[in-house]
């Protein structure tokens, strides 16, 4: 061990000032709801047991505005270390640690927001990791949101202490047993210690670890892993409390940590794995920790269930042991148990060793899960289904869901596995009151079930936190076949006057002849389905056993046709209708042509399930209909076709009812549909530059070829520009060179200008636009002028002119002598001014000039003026 390491803490325990300086060691804030607007408050501290700053009462900060003074209630009465007197004095904990408890009752005036807090104003002396801590005061604050909305709400309850031990060079573990009341989602989050008036405190640090400092968000494990100095650090976390996802409070925890040195090692706890348990039955558990070094080992546990107000579970105070402990844990689980979140449960062993005492923590979590509601009978009745079931076994759920779909999946849920899952195809039908009664008449929706499928149902229940149940048995049935059954809606020729649709059915079965003693009698309805008509009577038919028509002299080129069958009782003096079927449309083929490829697409409404589809085209040489593929979706591409040839399909659907009794599988053909490949697929867009040749007044474009950038063809190129961002866009010129991708545009005056380019194909399908390029007026030289010239006729510098320049459409110039006097004007930009008086032709003497011009300048905003002014020196050598 290191003397460094020990040298801190032997001078906090040996040296007496430090014994009247130091208080606070940690603290929090929780809170009860009472009823309506009324919480009881309770504050917790550990502070250095002989201090005489020992607190009878503390002062407590609301959040709206107000304080109140609260009394300590734990412990007996007598006088404290400062000489005061208490009704309540704490409880001695350990050596030099007390407990104090502070509890009170307080009224908000309304709904809000609350951050109530604590602020003492002595920490202990010599905590490693705050610097000047006996300065420093303790702050806490717990967050209460009153929200009539959320409902009403308790804080977590924190049920393992902040005062806590280990050993330099030994993983340190810490756990605050938090458990939720309202069984909200808890998360853990270490913040900074803070100090006065709720400030983070200057220089504050975590502690010192060799790898690493952490706290697990969902458990709120605290692991140091590891110390590597002997000392009192202290720490502090939040709990933040969610409701459906909403932040809904939170309370923090400032604790402290000592450490010292030793040589033993802390217990270890058997792992248990989390798991999940139906209410009613019994969870039992044996819970074992040794010690490496046969230490005495004490094992207690904590938490939400040894908490529960109803049925709590069983698990001893505490049961101690040499080297090894074992101790049951028994909880008889109820309905009042099982909620949206685990219980969270903590067991925590701790050694007797010298000269600190080591602990392990180990967290559980306990899902109570609702029984499945059980199912006894369903009945057809007309064209719903009545389920029934048992009166759920727990009172405090909030509905039955019930589950649909069409045929059987039997599936067996895991332990954890609530609800239903997605992949097995059920759907949420309905949902009724729990304590209603235990039936429910399936219709879907007004719609009523179809005849013919095997419809199965599963029920859970789900309770006010959003928690359901096992889910149940799958009970099915279908409905009576005492109607007839749709099977063929099927086109048999493809024509647009004499087009023929086969229309079949299954006759009724299990008819009651005591309500309908028959005769019977078919009316057959139709609609064009792609027109939208409405539903008119075709034909009828007088024999029961009469199931086919064929429905002729139709458009079944171009449209698609829908039927229901009215089933009528045709007793003389008793006819009525009993029923109509639901309605089967004819599949309908649709092509769409692109390059080389055909995408077909169909669609069929039919109350049987279709599974696959057979695809089929005609060969011109064979004259038969080739079969090309077999496929699930009703979508496919034919690829790999000439550009112009026309190609002929049709599509045989396949498809069965779930019940039993009805032919399968169920074909119908689609229309014969042809179509031709067309090139209608764009090149790709191009990608411009354009660099700018000064001297010779040119733009230079140039653009990649679509063929090698994405294999596009084109067979020529429009060039579109326009002189300004203002003004639109022009084609100005095209190549009809696919392999060219250059142009030059060239300027008399301007360069300012923007571009793009269009590629285009054969088959005249034009790309996007490619980028837009634009050239400011500055991308060469703009405006400028000499300070000197010499109009001596020497051939050299004679006349005061500009530097070369671009984009300047006029100039509106002025020059004056010493004396403000226009002795030049000009609306020539180049000026040319010979150094003479314009209006006397004489010689102007050497000297300075000064110039007013105002430019007009062709620009990417358009034309805008600008004026310069400046100075010229005339020389007459």
């Amino acid at each position: 061990m290191k003397i460094r390491s020990i040298i801190p803490l032997f001078i906090f325990l040996l040296t007496p000032f430090f014994v009247h300086a130091t208080h606070q060691r940690a603290g929090e804030i929780t809170y009860l709801h009472i009823n309506g607007l009324t919480y009881e408050i309770t504050v917790v501290t550990y502070t250095y047991s002989i201090s005489q700053a020992d607190r009878c009462e503390l002062e407590v900060i609301w959040g709206d505005g107000s304080a109140s003074v609260i009394p300590r209630v734990n412990g007996p009465a007598g006088i404290n270390p400062g000489g005061m007197y208490c009704d309540h004095l704490g409880e001695i904990v350990d050596t030099l640690i007390r407990k104090n408890v502070y509890s009170a009752q307080h009224t908000f005036a309304s709904a809000g927001e609350f951050i109530i807090s604590v602020e003492d104003p002595n920490r202990n002396y010599g905590v490693i990791n705050i610097p000047n801590s006996v300065n420093v005061p303790l702050y806490v604050d717990t967050k209460l949101l009153i929200n009539p909305f959320l409902g009403t709400n308790s804080s977590p309850q924190l049920t393992l202490p902040p005062i806590d031990k280990g050993c330099v060079e030994h993983p340190f573990i810490h756990n605050a047993g938090a458990y939720d009341p309202d069984g909200d989602s808890l998360s853990y989050e270490l913040v900074a210690c803070r100090g006065t008036s709720g400030m983070e405190i200057p220089g504050y640090t975590l502690p010192e670890a060799s790898n690493s400092f952490t706290i697990n968000p969902v458990t709120g494990d605290i692991l140091w892993d590891y110390p590597v100095m002997q000392g009192e650090y202290n720490i502090a976390f939040i709990i933040k409390e969610w409701r459906n996802g909403v932040p809904i409070g939170y309370v923090t925890r400032d604790m402290q940590i000592i450490i010292t040195s030793c040589d033993n090692e802390a217990p270890q706890i058997e792992t248990i794995s989390d798991t999940c348990i139906m209410a009613g039955e019994t969870l039992e558990l044996q819970v074992t920790a040794t010690d490496a070094d046969n230490d005495k080992i004490k094992l207690v546990g904590s938490g939400g269930p040894i908490l529960a107000p109803e049925s709590p579970a069983v698990f001893p105070e505490s049961t101690e042991g040499m080297g090894t402990v074992t101790a049951p844990f028994v909880w008889n689980t109820q309905c009042s148990h099982v909620r949206y979140n685990p219980w969270q449960l903590y067991f925590k062993a701790t050694d007797n060793s010298s000269p600190v005492n080591l602990s392990d923590i180990m967290t559980l979590q306990i899902t109570v899960i609702g029984p499945p509601p059980q199912p006894t009978d369903i009945q057809p009745i007309g064209n719903t289904l009545t389920l029934q079931w048992l009166p759920y076994s727990c009172p405090n759920a909030q509905s039955i869901r019930i589950y649909r779909r069409e045929g059987s999946y039997p599936y067996s849920y895991g332990a954890c596995e609530t609800g239903v899952p997605e992949e097995s195809g059920y759907i949420l039908a309905d949902e009724v009151p729990a304590d209603g009664m235990p039936s429910f008449t399936d219709h879907n929706n007004g719609m009523g079930l179809i005849h013919g499928i095997d419809y199965c149902y599963r029920l859970t229940a789900l309770f006010p936190d959003g928690a359901e149940s096992y889910v149940s048995e799958e009970i099915c049935a279908s409905l009576k076949k005492d109607l007839p059954v749709i099977t063929h809606v099927s086109v048999e020729k493809t024509d647009p006057y004499s087009g023929k649709i086969r229309v079949q059915w299954a006759k009724p079965t299990e008819l009651d002849y005591q309500v309908t003693p028959g005769p019977f009698k078919y009316i057959l309805y139709r609609s064009n389905h792609t027109l939208g008509t409405p539903f008119l009577a075709v034909d009828s038919l007088n024999t029961l056993t009469d199931t086919l028509l064929m429905d002729t002299d139709i458009n079944t080129s171009a449209y698609q046709f829908a039927y229901f069958i009215e089933f009528i009782n045709d007793t003389p003096g008793n006819r009525f209708t009993i029923g109509m079927t639901q309605i089967a449309q004819s599949p309908l083929l649709s092509i769409t042509p692109t390059d080389r490829q055909l995408n077909l697409s169909w669609e069929a409404g039919v109350p049987w399930n279709n599974s696959t589809y057979d695809l089929f085209r005609y060969n011109e040489i064979t004259t038969t209909w080739d079969s090309l593929t077999t496929i699930s979706q009703p979508y496919w591409a034919d690829t790999g076709l000439i550009n112009g040839k026309p190609y002929c399909y049709l599509i045989r659907t396949r498809g069965s009812y779930s019940a039993s009794g009805i032919i399968s599988p169920i074909l119908n053909h689609s229309q014969e549909a042809c179509g031709t490949p067309i090139d209608n697929i764009p090149p790709c867009p191009v990608v411009l530059s354009v660099h700018t040749d000064c001297d010779k007044l040119e733009n230079h474009l140039a653009w990649t070829n679509p063929l090698h950038a994405c294999g596009t063809e084109v067979s020529r190129y429009v060039i579109y520009a326009a002189p300004d961002q203002l003004t639109n866009f022009q084609a100005i010129d095209s190549i009809n060179n696919p392999n060219d991708t250059t142009y030059i545009h060239h300027f008399d005056q301007a360069i300012t200008g923007c571009y793009f380019i269009i590629g285009v194909d054969e088959t005249l399908n034009r790309s996007a636009p490619s980028n837009t390029v634009c050239i400011p007026h500055d991308t060469c030289s703009v405006y400028q002028l000499p300070n000197v010239f010499t109009p001596n006729n020497d051939g050299y510098n004679d006349i005061f002119t500009p530097f070369p320049y671009t984009s300047i459409e006029k100039a509106e110039a002025e020059i004056l002598n010493r004396w403000g006097q226009v002795i030049f004007r000009t609306d020539d930009p180049n000026l040319n001014w010979d150094g003479r008086d314009q209006s006397t032709n004489k010689e102007c003497a050497t000297g300075v000039y000064f110039y007013v011009i105002n430019l007009h300048e062709i620009t990417l905003q358009g034309l805008i003026q600008r004026t310069i002014s400046g100075q010229v020196h005339l020389l007459r050598e």
